[in-house]
């Protein structure tokens, strides 16, 4: 058997079979590599992603959160709650190395200048993926063993009580950049290294 077909075969082992084609085009290369170091559990990764992205979703329409799934609270809750409850199913270093792969995958995705949650990723949205992932990889680990409603509630708090990271936005969903100006979008889309800032995940504009 070639080497592409073992990575075909490990690839089925992680995503199920139904609408293959069009999610493998999903998967980036750092993602690949992570399920061919990591082919027993890739599946069982898979399966607590879907998982985690579906809890995420239904944060939008939670009145303590923002709202605000691209950079905002419910895009921190996403990226904690995905790692906190990996760890309770998977080592937290096979984990964490899962995260490191998708953020690498960011890059790629902004020079195909390909959307994610509704925008180019640049350089700020991968760190505060990778801060809050760090955060749900410590609370998954502490509330080792928990039902998924603990778990949820466990993070839901740390991000209302800003534990967690978002990007600093007016109220009109602008990116500001430290001085609190409104970056144009077309610095945001044509740069991955752009002015805005990271600020707590209970920050509030103040009109």
């Amino acid at each position: 058997m070639n080497f592409k077909a073992k990575i075909i075969i490990l690839l089925i082992m992680a995503i199920p079979i139904k609408n293959f084609g069009q999610k493998l085009k999903y998967i980036h290369p750092s993602e690949v590599k992570w399920i061919l170091a990591h082919p027993f559990i890739a599946r069982k990764a898979y399966k607590i992603s879907k998982r985690a992205g579906q809890v995420a979703t239904a944060q939008k329409f939670n009145p303590q959160l923002d709202g605000d799934d691209n950079g905002g609270m419910v895009d921190a809750f996403r990226h904690c709650f995905w790692m906190a409850l990996l760890v309770q199913e998977i080592s937290p270093k096979a984990a964490y190395k899962l995260g490191i792969a998708h953020e690498k995958g960011n890059y790629r995705d902004f020079k195909k200048k390909r959307y994610e949650d509704g925008a180019v990723p640049d350089s700020v949205a991968s760190e505060m993926d990778l801060k809050n992932n760090k955060i749900g990889l410590d609370l998954g680990q502490e509330y080792m063993g928990v039902d998924e409603e603990t778990l949820k509630q466990v993070v839901l708090n740390a991000v209302i009580n800003g534990e967690c990271w978002k990007i600093k936005k007016d109220s009109a969903g602008n990116s500001l950049d430290a001085e609190g100006n409104i970056i144009p979008q077309n610095k945001l889309e044509n740069n991955w290294r752009t002015p805005r800032v990271l600020v707590p995940s209970d920050y509030k504009f103040d009109d």
